[in-house]
């Protein structure tokens, strides 16, 4: 494919092909075809390479394996291979807009120095099941406490790197992802890129769908690893708790760990196996009792 690249799409793959596959194909239908994708294979344990090979020229696709050493590293690696120096970040369980690389290098013409997020939410139009609305009603939820779009800043403070883009010399500037942080590693990244002076600009308009749909055990487990992740953050970077008083961890409370151990036993039990006294229950008091039990089982 004989083109000049404009951009070039970096996408860390650890993950199911059949959810990348859709990733892909939307990137097809881009109304800028001027880019170059490159998909870092963290060791995934499915084929990807056939999967590559089979949108390499659809796509000016480049496929790498590396070993599995977190989206920090992937990233990173892309970067080091990409032509274009505009980078934009996705995520391999994303479905973009047709509008989506053109609005990032639309940013970049008018904004020569600056990061450009957008979001990261999942479709509604896609919920198939009662923990799916429950994922949509987490969602609306931080909806309703962050920007819709604008400058950040430390105290309306948002950042992604599933849907992110930014000039070579400032991903260089910042020192790219830090390599020893496996998640929050997008949340300290935007942090350093402030220090360094260099501008974020949020626009929720600018969609990229997750196409992932965890179910409740998932997201216990994702829980779990935002936890660890937040206090080995903090441990690095102790001042970013002065910044963010939220990451510190909260005060045992002995008598909600009771209750929370024994909610754990008994109710929450019967919402993991769906026993059919808690299908009858209405809506709202189902979000109420997946809301216990995630915090009963991530509690660490």
């Amino acid at each position: 494919m004989n083109i000049i690249i404009t951009s070039s799409i970096i996408i860390p793959f650890h993950g199911k092909c059949s959810v990348l596959e859709q990733t892909l194909n939307s990137l097809i239908l881009q109304s800028q075809k001027d880019f170059e994708v490159l998909l870092i294979d963290n060791y995934s344990p499915e084929n990807a390479k056939e999967l590559a090979l089979k949108y390499a020229d659809r796509l000016n696709l480049f496929y790498f394996r590396i070993e599995n050493q977190g989206r920090s590293i992937a990233r990173n690696f892309g970067v080091k291979h990409a032509q274009s120096n505009r980078l934009i970040f996705v995520d391999s369980d994303m479905i973009v807009e047709p509008a989506f690389v053109e609005k990032h290098l639309m940013f970049h013409t008018n904004n020569e120095s600056s990061i450009f997020i957008g979001s990261g939410y999942r479709n509604p139009k896609d919920v198939k099941s009662i923990f799916d609305k429950y994922v949509i009603h987490l969602e609306d939820y931080w909806k309703s406490i962050t920007i819709e779009s604008g400058e950040v800043n430390f105290k309306n403070f948002i950042f992604t790197a599933c849907n992110m883009s930014i000039l070579k010399k400032d991903f260089f500037e910042i020192a790219g992802f830090d390599e020893n942080l496996n998640d929050s590693e997008d949340f300290d990244f935007g942090i350093r890129a402030m220090e360094k002076g260099i501008k974020i600009f949020y626009d929720r308009n600018v969609i990229a769908w997750h196409n992932d749909w965890p179910n409740i055990k998932e997201l216990i487990y994702r829980h779990c690893q935002y936890t660890k992740a937040k206090k080995k953050l903090t441990e690095i970077h102790p001042e970013y708790l002065k910044l963010f008083p939220v990451l510190q961890a909260a005060k045992d409370n002995k008598l909600k760990s009771l209750l929370l151990q024994i909610a754990k036993k008994t109710i929450c039990k019967m919402v993991i196996s769906e026993f059919f006294l808690f299908k009858i229950l209405p809506l709202k008091l189902k979000f109420y009792f997946y809301k216990l039990t995630i915090a009963a089982y991530s509690k660490t």
